[in-house]
């Protein structure tokens, strides 16, 4: 601990302060009034005294004995401190001779902490972490104090003096934070004084100043010193011996060891430290540039430490938005549970309670999002004052990689990338692992050993193609490939070719296993014949549902497992539709037959006229007004219970909201069956042609699934067999059928998507609703 005590100008052997004895045993000046002895060195020894005149106490510094050579250096030394008039050195008072032929000279008493405790204090306590000792003199502190002594040494050499002495123990800090050099007895001018070398040449032993041939410190002089090479004392040898106290300040320890290991020593200090130690004198900084070293660290240092505290207030302020978040969360749980058994003709009085639900959420939502732009405002105003501030770099990092799961999860293609590009500029390696991006796949087939053809989505011209990665051979387990969507083309022989979408996430693992299951779930490869030409394959597994903003009514994201099934490629056709209701002609069925048969929406004061009228003991094809009717055309016109009679007819049935979701959309969450980018031309909608129309099915190619299932995005919408339900869990609305994919009236890209759901009741007739069926892989 370092401890308050009475320094002077060169290093003295403590004796401690005692009563002042009852006479002067010095015979001082009239002048002064001796008050005691405070210690020695090895030139003279120091006094507190009393300046009668001024009423002020001095030191006063009597040299040992006479002679020449140490009366030479003691006038050096006085008149050293007399000729450097700095802050920073000691002022010179008064100079005389004692009456036994003694010099003397009087000084101010400077009470402070000398380096030597300060470094000392600085490593003595290593649980409470380097760098924050209990005195309160930090590294920081010490550093800021060393650059003033560089510049008090610049100062010096500029009239001419060197030091060479410079240590700890002649350093020191006063009460209030003035910081002085000491001991200028060994100095000499730069040029033009002929060292007195003295009677004697001391051995290099010891902390104490050494005087002869060698002058300094052992463990801070510099080699040429060393060597007594005293034509070689330069601005170099002090420049040394500022190194090597900033050696001690980073490794508790002087140089002539191992290197700086201190980890947390500052790097930028450990190679100034480095390079004022080196060998040569003339590849050495000079006391100036040494000093400005310091400096520039320290405003680096005062820069990051008002930087951190500016991110410790953006870290309390990130608080305040998650907790609204979590608000608005439960707030909009409890209008759901409100909603419940409400139906669009519910009295508004019914409404008002959800509605009042769902503002406060929204309010609170976009509280957090100014709260949000609050907090990146301070992280980039800390950076601006450090921006090398790692920690909040990472803290960017960490948001730009929630935003970009975020991204990646509502298919945001333009905001993935600029969210990775931010996070890759601000991570600090936490996230490396995560940017990599690699994930595993494992695989099974039924057959076993079936051919893995891998492609990679990648997008072009605004749609997602596959491109052949590598083949390999199944069963895969846990093969490693970068994140994305792919698409697993599988052959075996005397099968039909399996599409198996495979979504690799970022360090996940897809398995392929089932709930429940601890194993995967072998995909089976049909057996050639058990696919028509009109058929697409499902193979069993994972998928994303839901969760797209653009969506008009999209259910919650969710992953969730859907069993192999087979689905129609196309809508069903109206030459298949004429062909189910010839057939219950034929089995007698006529009465069934005429209640199945589609029917024109009337306008005002008109029937509805069949589309379909019955000629010469059969159904025929019919022309009803401005509607397209061929045998290709989709079947429209259609309620929920004749998709359900033909479907039934047919081997099939409708397939429920889930797995028609699957079948358009794929595994990966993406938008439109083609991907997530939109135009018009990929799918026939009301703008995707001059003189809008139903179309027959396939009429837009690009409107293909990763299964090959076509026209889910426009031409028809499809019903579905299952109630309609508002969320996965909640109870289905009664008498309301989901109704999925968009139309060819559709004005606009969120009727396409792949997430949109509607619901209408089963008698419901339009002439852009259609559907398909759906089968079990084996009949």
């Amino acid at each position: 601990m370092a401890r308050d005590t009475i320094l002077f100008t060169e290093p003295t052997e403590r004796l401690g302060e005692s009563p002042p004895p009852p006479d002067d045993p010095y015979g001082l000046p009239d002048r002064y009034v001796f008050l005691g002895r405070l210690g020695q060195g090895g030139m003279g020894e120091v006094l507190l005294a009393r300046d009668r005149e001024l009423d002020r106490e001095v030191a006063l510094k009597i040299v040992h004995r006479t002679g020449r050579w140490t009366e030479s250096r003691f006038r050096r030394e006085a008149h050293t401190q007399a000729v450097l008039q700095h802050p920073s050195v000691v002022p010179l008072y008064d100079y005389g001779t004692l009456e036994d032929g003694r010099l003397w000279y009087t000084m101010q008493v400077v009470r402070g902490l000398r380096f030597r405790d300060l470094i000392e204090d600085l490593f003595e306590d290593t649980k409470a972490g380097w760098g924050q000792p209990a005195s309160g003199w930090t590294l920081y502190r010490l550093v800021n104090a060393l650059a003033t002594v560089a510049r008090t040494v610049s100062f010096a050499h500029s009239r001419g003096v060197l030091h060479r002495d410079l240590k700890p123990d002649n350093l020191m800090v006063g009460e209030f934070g003035e910081v002085y050099v000491l001991d200028w007895g060994v100095s000499r001018l730069v040029e033009g004084d002929e060292e007195d070398t003295g009677p004697t040449e001391r051995p290099l032993e010891g902390p104490q100043t050494q005087a002869g041939t060698v002058v300094g410190t052992p463990a801070y002089m510099s080699p040429e010193q060393a060597r007594g090479q005293v034509h070689r004392h330069a601005p170099a040898s002090d420049v040394y011996g500022l190194g090597a106290i900033l050696h001690e300040l980073l490794e508790g320890r002087p140089p002539g060891g191992p290197p700086i290991r201190n980890p947390e020593a500052p790097p930028e200090l450990v190679e100034l430290a480095s390079n004022a130690l080196r060998e040569d004198p003339a590849t050495r900084p000079t006391a100036r540039r040494f000093a400005n070293g310091l400096e520039g660290w320290l405003d680096g240092s005062r820069r990051r430490r008002e930087a951190q505290v500016v991110l410790e207030g953006a870290r309390e302020a990130a608080e305040e938005p998650h907790q609204l978040r979590g608000e608005a969360a439960e707030l909009r749980r409890e209008a759901a549970m409100l909603s419940e058994g409400l139906e669009t003709y519910t009295p508004l009085d019914a409404k008002l309670p959800v509605w009042e639900l769902e503002e406060r959420a929204e309010a609170l939502e976009s509280r957090a999002s100014l709260l949000d732009g609050r907090w990146e405002g301070m992280i980039r105003r800390a950076l601006t004052l450090d921006p090398d501030l790692d920690d909040a770099h990472q803290d960017l990092a960490n948001w730009y990689r929630a935003q970009l799961v975020r991204a990646e999860a509502r298919n945001d293609v333009g905001e993935a990338h600029r969210c990775e590009e931010l996070l890759r500029m601000h991570d600090r390696g936490l996230h490396d692992a995560w940017l990599e991006g690699k994930g595993r796949v494992s695989l099974v087939t039924d057959p076993p050993r079936a051919t893995v053809h891998i492609h990679r989505y990648v997008e072009r011209g605004r749609r997602l193609v596959p491109e052949h990665v590598q083949t390999v051979q199944a069963p895969l387990d846990r093969l490693l490939l970068p994140h994305g969507s792919y698409l697993f083309l599988l052959e075996a022989p005397g099968c039909h070719e399996v599409r198996y979408p495979v979504a690799v996430e970022r360090l996940d693992h897809w398995s392929g296993v089932p709930p429940g299951a601890t194993e995967p779930f072998p995909i089976v490869l049909p057996k050639l014949g058990e696919l028509a030409e009109d058929e697409c394959y499902v193979p069993a597994g994972w998928c994303w549902l839901g969760g797209d903003e653009e969506a008009i009514d999209p259910e919650p994201r969710r992953r969730v497992w859907i069993d192999a099934f087979v689905i129609g490629r196309f809508p069903v056709t109206n030459g298949e539709y004429l062909a189910f209701l010839n057939t219950l002609v034929a089995e007698g069925r006529l009465e069934e037959a005429l209640a199945l048969v589609p029917r024109d929406t009337p306008t005002r004061g008109t029937v509805p006229r069949p589309l379909f009228p019955l000629e010469g003991g059969e159904f025929v094809l019919g022309s009803p007004r401005a509607l397209a009717l061929t045998p290709p055309h989709p079947a429209v016109l259609i309620p929920h219970d004749a998709a359900e009679s033909y479907s039934g007819w047919a081997g099939g049935r409708l397939l429920d909201s889930a797995e028609w979701e699957k079948a358009a959309r794929g595994v990966d969450g993406r938008r439109f069956p083609w991907g997530s980018a939109f135009d018009p031309a990929f799918t026939n909608i009301l703008p995707s042609q001059e003189r809008p129309s139903l179309g027959p099915v396939g009429c837009a190619p690009s409107d293909v699934s990763v299964y090959g299932v076509q026209d889910a995005a426009g031409n028809v919408k499809e019903w579905c067999g299952q109630l309609f339900r508002k969320r996965p869990n909640s109870e289905p609305e009664p008498d309301l059928y989901f109704v999925r994919g968009g139309g060819f009236a559709a004005t606009q890209h969120s009727h396409c998507c792949c997430a949109t759901r509607y619901a209408a009741p089963p008698d419901l007739r339009l002439v852009s609703l259609g559907f398909r069926i759906a089968r079990p892989l084996r009949r």
